[in-house]
């Protein structure tokens, strides 16, 4: 076995030419650089650009359900751990989440709708 360091290394370059490859990492660094122009520079992007991006934009969501969804149903079993770890991180995610993010919420000061839309959120 090589090196922990050899191996991180290795990590690291893999994952760095999968992400040299990936459309994502360009549009969004085109969307931080436009960014950071626009705001520089007071210059605003074209309305049919806008609309554009805003109409991708409201069908992002869809697509990214329908592909999870998707993901899901190609899955050989429907569960791929045990039933109480199942049940543990069901209890996590819908009871101990919210607890959690109420907490902090309420730590920090957040009161009425605001800490109502954070908890609904997690």
């Amino acid at each position: 076995m090589p090196p922990a360091s050899v191996m991180t290394r290795l990590i690291l370059i893999m994952v760095l030419r999968k992400l040299i490859w990936n459309p994502n990492t360009y549009s969004s660094l085109s969307g931080l650089i436009w960014s950071l122009v626009s705001f520089r520079c007071h210059i605003e992007m074209p309305a049919i650009v806008a609309a554009t991006i805003r109409i991708l934009f409201d069908a992002a969501l869809g697509m990214a359900m329908f592909s999870l969804g998707l993901f899901m149903a190609l899955q050989p079993k429907i569960i791929a751990c045990r039933n109480s770890v199942a049940a543990f991180v069901t209890l996590a995610r819908f009871i101990i989440g919210p607890a959690v993010m109420a907490a902090a919420s309420i730590a920090v000061g957040l009161r009425g709708m605001l800490l109502h839309i954070g908890i609904v959120l997690v």
